[in-house]
């Protein structure tokens, strides 16, 4: 795969996504935050809203914790975990602080890295009620996605932003497993599959997205399941579209 990621996006994004690199180093950790005026405080004593995290503090209350997950004008503002021990379930049962919880906390599996740089990363959570993603579940709508256009995630030393582009029901099946999303073939096959739900009319694109992305991009999938939905899944899917510290790549 190449290193490039914005060869294939729309030209408004890449625009959008100039002009948030100056945005962006100017934000991080001087409390210019995005426009948000419905924030939420986020959770363990942080918050994502002005993009800047600290994240040395958060791992020493849970090493699991790697980043921060921030959605504008949602109640989505908390940490990103996985597993060290490798249990890819553990979080669907237990919040950001490793206690038992009905809340859940989100979390990538093992298969997936630290640092972003996979072809598409996997963000899972409980969307069930009073679930960390239950609100994701209100993406079907399609004016609240065209409200809701961003994104980002926090790493270290990095800040993330990624324009939320598709969102759709599908069937629970873990991506990671039935797609080899390491290879140019298992990335096309996947995005084939993801052209045939938005073909049938069964997913929101946003206005400038019609040709969707290519294996060239980097993509972040959010996961909500429920109890109460068996079978089934949604997915809010971003692309990434600014890179605070030039570090990813593959």
């Amino acid at each position: 795969m190449h290193t490039s990621f914005r060869h294939h996006l729309p030209k408004r994004l890449i625009l959008c996504a100039a002009v948030l690199g100056i945005t962006a180093l100017t934000a991080c950790g001087k409390g210019s935050a995005p426009a948000d005026s419905a924030a939420t405080s986020g959770t363990m004593g942080e918050s994502a809203t002005d993009l800047a995290v600290n994240l040395a503090q958060l791992v020493t209350q849970n090493p699991d914790i790697f980043g921060w997950l921030y959605i504008p004008e949602t109640p989505i503002d908390a940490p990103l975990l996985q597993s060290m021990t490798g249990e890819d379930t553990w979080y669907l049962t237990h919040d950001c602080t490793g206690a038992e919880s009905g809340t859940g906390a989100m979390f990538i599996e093992a298969g997936n890295l630290l640092d972003m740089c996979d072809f598409n990363t996997i963000v899972n959570g409980y969307g069930g009620k009073g679930g960390c993603f239950e609100s994701l579940w209100q993406f079907a709508d399609a004016d609240y996605f065209a409200g809701h256009e961003q994104f980002y995630i926090v790493i270290d030393g990095n800040a993330l932003t990624y324009e939320i582009w598709t969102a759709y029901e599908r069937e629970d099946t873990s991506l990671l497993r039935s797609y080899d999303l390491t290879s140019e073939e298992g990335c096309t096959a996947y995005l084939a599959d993801m052209q045939k739900e938005q073909v049938a009319g069964r997913a929101h694109i946003r206005p400038g997205w019609e040709e969707g992305v290519s294996t060239d991009n980097f993509l972040v999938t959010l996961t909500a399941t429920d109890s109460a939905k068996p079978g089934r899944q949604f997915v809010v899917q971003g692309c990434l579209i600014d890179d605070q510290a030039g570090t990813i790549r593959r």
